[in-house]
């Protein structure tokens, strides 16, 4: 996700030597598709004020030379937002450390001396 403080265009560029769609606000705005040599392709967007995300997707379908590069201008400074699979994974691991230290507790004899 990134935020604009005013309506400007933006330059995006996305390079990759095989699949590798670009994703600004839900719209694919860069499909470069098929298995060739790294391809850069760019792309000025015309934004609104206000926050916008964009989504990167890429297949590699060969073993060796992958390739993937992206940009954005300088000035526009992206923030990383965890997907939900993300947040859920986590939850359930803070559960499960939960879970052991109640068993560790209640499986505790205490003995005095």
């Amino acid at each position: 996700m990134f935020t604009l403080n005013s309506a400007r265009s933006i330059n995006f560029a996305l390079g990759s030597d095989d699949d590798a769609f670009l994703f600004v606000d839900g719209i694919s705005r860069v499909q470069i598709g098929g298995i060739h040599p790294v391809d850069v392709v760019t792309t000025t967007l015309d934004l609104s004020a206000g926050t916008h995300s964009f989504k990167l997707f890429c297949a590699d379908h060969l073993q060796s030379n992958a390739a993937i590069n992206f940009s954005l201008p300088d000035d526009v400074t992206v923030s990383a937002v965890p997907e939900p699979a993300t947040w859920a994974l986590m939850l359930v691991g803070f559960a499960m450390v939960g879970a052991a230290v109640r068993y560790r507790l209640r499986s505790a004899k205490v003995t005095f001396a």
